[in-house]
């Protein structure tokens, strides 16, 4: 019975998981459950949104930005302006301005190669920008919780798949 807990975990339901210790690692928990196709919008958006966050954190803003998580920067900038302080746009925008045309390319392969001319031109550009990301992690962090909060409707979707 342990091995098939671990192997598929029951759901908590969303309110379980908003009273948990840690909602946000609760409800990107129960989100990974399903492939994206079975998400609700609001759901895919707080996967991809929390990934690139996650991702940032655990293994750099460099990281983050030259592989797939990368590629939902466009909807990582647009969950800032709603949902966190305008200093994380900020800096955010100032990611963006390192791009040509302040543009961040979709696809990694595309951005990889102007990461790279960047640090090797400029090594302290993104060290600043990495510093200047993490001193918001708070306040992304509140901004997942103010998100996960005006759209917990579409939370409960996962509640009803499989029963």
């Amino acid at each position: 019975k342990l091995l098939r807990e671990l192997e598929r975990p029951s759901r908590m339901t969303i309110q379980e998981a908003l009273d948990s210790r840690d909602p946000i690692a609760a409800v990107a928990c129960r989100v990974r459950l399903f492939p994206l196709d079975d998400m609700t919008y609001e759901e895919e958006w707080f996967f991809r949104v929390g990934n690139f966050f996650g991702d940032a954190i655990e293994s750099g803003l460099l990281q983050a930005l030259k592989n797939e998580t990368g590629n939902w920067f466009v909807e990582v900038e647009d969950f800032a302006k709603d949902y966190c302080a305008p200093e994380l746009s900020r800096v955010l925008a100032q990611i963006r301005d390192v791009f040509p045309g302040g543009q961040v390319p979709l696809y990694a392969e595309q951005r990889v190669p102007i990461i790279e001319r960047v640090v090797s031109g400029d090594e302290d550009r993104f060290d600043n920008l990495s510093r200047a990301f993490f001193q918001y992690e708070g306040v992304f962090r509140d901004g997942l919780m103010k998100f996960i909060r005006h759209n917990q409707a579409c939370f409960e979707n996962i509640d009803q798949v499989g029963e």
